[in-house]
């Protein structure tokens, strides 16, 4: 993908020096290239080493949500993931709302195998104790004094259970970063970095409320950069997920005019059929994935269809109805992150797609209560008892299925070994 200047070429200047900042965002877990060839901590590894060797300076920031999304890190609890990340040397790695899936105590033991700073500015608890200090860091490169701010979104309650979270709360993103800011030029910061897991609005609020943040790295939304958000020579970058694209952003700065001069982005695709793969780094994922295989490659069955995530919806939904013999199933679309290609099923296939370990629960529902998300086209009888399944995230977020107060007492199965079972049951899926 060719670059995206953002202003005219600076002037010949002693001052004026240049810093690359390599970046990703959402990897997921994604250690081993996807099923499309695409990403791998190896393949990526070898990327970020041939972008130093270019730069005359550089840092590599990750904006969150490393863990969550494949086997190695369901049965583990995420700390594989940091353990491997050391290999790729980031220089700060900011938490993100899937960081908290394991529960708020597990970024302690991330905190312990991490090589690097894993950090958030704006997440306390009620006595303003921040849960992963310093809320920045500030490093001289090449000559610039950066500081790098960690950032969560204000609506992280909402994307989790109350007891992962525990008494952690996070804080208004514009007024804890004025804040930092303030202190971290104290600290003689000239070059101001937001590293931010937040939502495309938040982005957008940020670049708009804070003229002395430079570069803003995001991630949270996996879309990337659809349309490019810039004000001047400041701007906010995120990439892909899954590791599935590397970020560059090449700037020069002014020292003695304290400002950026020239500033241009460029995503660099991690296609692992054409980036050789890091052999240290490769051979500790492979020592982790050994570990992972005797749980999940073993085939249950075959799809005769190709799903998307999104059409592999119904198929859980399918799965559920059929298991539990219920008159109505939902699952979110958040809670699947992967379909299935024509060809046999491993159960990996599932924990790939049902990463997070929901537990189904159910409800006696009357039909005049029960959502259009849920019944979809069925018709129902207003005072007539429907049976419905769901799982616990939705039960417990139930602006999911726009609605509020539903009940749903009876546990049930863990789904994705529902779902395993019932396509080892089944054989066939179309």
């Amino acid at each position: 993908m060719g670059a995206l200047c953002l202003a005219p070429p600076a002037r010949a200047s002693a001052d004026i020096r240049g810093i690359t900042i390599l970046h990703t965002n959402d990897i997921h877990a994604r250690i081993s290239p996807t099923r499309e060839g695409l990403g791998g901590f190896a393949h990526l590894a070898t990327a970020l080493n041939r972008e130093r060797a270019k730069a005359e300076a550089s840092l590599y920031l990750d904006a969150g949500d490393l863990v969550q999304g494949t086997p190695v890190s369901s049965l583990y609890e995420g700390v594989p993931v940091f353990e491997l990340m050391n290999g790729l040397r980031p220089d700060a790695v900011c938490l993100g709302n899937h960081e908290f899936d394991y529960g708020w105590r597990r970024i302690y033991d991330y905190l312990k195998v991490s090589r690097f700073p894993l950090f958030c500015a704006n997440l306390a608890d009620d006595r303003g104790t921040l849960l992963t200090p310093p809320p920045y860091i500030v490093r001289d490169v090449n000559g610039i004094r950066v500081a790098i701010i960690g950032l969560i979104m204000e609506s992280l309650a909402k994307l989790t259970y109350d007891y992962n979270l525990g008494p952690w709360r996070a804080l208004p993103l514009v007024e804890t970063a004025k804040k930092y800011i303030g202190q971290a030029k104290a600290d003689g910061a000239q070059l101001i970095v937001g590293l931010a897991h937040i939502f495309p609005k938040e982005e957008e609020m940020l670049l708009a409320s804070l003229p002395e943040m430079h570069l803003i790295v995001a991630g949270h939304d996996h879309g990337g950069m659809k349309t490019l958000l810039r004000d001047g020579n400041r701007m906010v970058v995120r990439t892909r997920p899954n590791g599935a694209e590397l970020g560059k952003v090449n700037l020069r700065f002014d020292v003695a005019a304290n400002r950026v001069v020239e500033l241009d982005w460029e995503r660099i695709p991690i296609n692992a059929a054409e980036i050789e793969a890091d052999p240290t780094v490769a051979k500790a994922v492979a020592q982790w994935e050994s570990k992972v295989s005797a749980v999940v490659d073993r085939e249950i069955g075959e799809s005769r269809t190709a799903y998307t995530r999104f059409q592999m919806k119904d198929v859980v939904e399918r799965a559920m109805t059929e298991s539990l013999g219920v008159d109505f199933a939902f699952v979110n679309r958040g809670a699947v992150r992967a379909g299935l290609v024509v060809g046999k099923i491993r159960a990996r296939d599932i924990w790939d797609a049902l990463p997070f370990g929901n537990r189904v629960v159910l409800g006696k529902i009357p039909g005049n209560r029960i959502p259009e998300a849920i019944r979809k086209t069925t018709p129902v009888e207003a005072t007539r008892i429907y049976t419905v399944a769901t799982i616990d995230y939705v039960a417990e977020n139930q602006r999911e299925i726009g609605t509020e107060g539903l009940e749903f007492p009876e546990p049930g199965p863990f789904l994705r070994e529902m779902v395993i079972e019932w396509v080892s049951k089944r054989r066939i899926v179309e």
